[in-house]
């Protein structure tokens, strides 16, 4: 176990980083667009002179659409079932690709390895099983082929 730990540590401390660029970049742009779409809403507002403009704008499409607008992003069902895949398949060849090293390399702690690969093959398998049952879900609620109010294509 011991000559693995080094290996382990290292691949924790990549994705741990990884998922901290993420989700910095994921939350600065979120910010961008909250303040984009509040400046867009003050410029309109200021232009509208009276009580009764701004309530004769709201009422028309381009107004109704100016105060939904999403601040935001929302993933639909298609992006959230690809990446459970993407993320199955990434783990689970990775666990494949453990097994075979521990099979090829008899200097290294063949338990240690065999437990990483049949985790990293059995998270695989979750997300894979995962991204079926979200799939099965979002075409019985109607968000997937546009069956349902918030269907998104």
């Amino acid at each position: 176990m011991s000559d693995i730990a080094p290996m382990i540590a290292t691949v924790v401390m990549l994705l741990v980083t990884g998922w901290v660029v993420k989700i910095i970049t994921y939350n600065r742009r979120l910010n961008k667009l909250a303040t984009m779409n509040a400046e867009l809403q003050g410029k309109v507002l200021d232009k509208l002179g009276s009580a009764q403009d701004v309530v004769a704008y709201l009422g028309t499409e381009a107004g109704s659409r100016l105060l939904d607008a999403p601040v935001m992003e929302k993933a639909g069902p298609y992006s959230r079932i690809l990446s459970s895949i993407q993320a199955g398949i990434v783990l689970a060849v990775a666990g494949v690709g453990v097994l075979v090293v521990r099979s090829m390399s008899p200097g290294l702690d063949q338990d240690a390895m065999a437990f990483l690969g049949v985790i990293a093959v059995a998270l695989g398998i979750g997300f894979v099983l995962s991204a079926v049952a979200a799939h099965a879900l979002s075409k019985s609620y109607g968000l997937i082929n546009g069956r349902g109010a918030g269907a998104e294509i």
